[in-house]
């Protein structure tokens, strides 16, 4: 079986982590279950919670190193080091794969 790709906006990272190291001002448990199912899943290939630069970028950006630093391992743990591919990355060999056959087809 595939697993499932999850991709998570920058605040639910965020609100994780502080549950993951009880500092969230939540005290529903409902979080730490649901923290220890997504480790259950990732670590039985259920499931992948991949990355992007923006994720990187923004967790760059928190000004508090300590905090930083939870988030960044965190994130690690949980992504396994998946991360999406740029735009920049991508979008040129979507052209090249795009044209690659259509200079047979043009009538001149």
């Amino acid at each position: 079986m595939n697993p499932l790709f999850v991709y998570l906006d920058q605040n639910h990272w965020i609100h994780l982590s502080q549950d993951y190291y009880q500092r969230s001002k939540s005290t529903d448990e409902s979080y730490q279950e649901l923290i220890e199912k997504i480790r259950l899943a990732v670590n039985q290939n259920r499931a992948i919670f991949p990355v992007s630069i923006f994720h990187a970028v923004e967790m760059l950006l928190t000004s508090d190193i300590s905090r930083r630093e939870r988030l960044f391992q965190f994130v690690a743990e949980i992504s396994h080091g998946w991360i999406i591919a740029s735009q920049w990355n991508i979008v040129p060999l979507e052209l090249e794969i795009l044209f690659s056959g259509t200079s047979n087809r043009v009538n001149a």
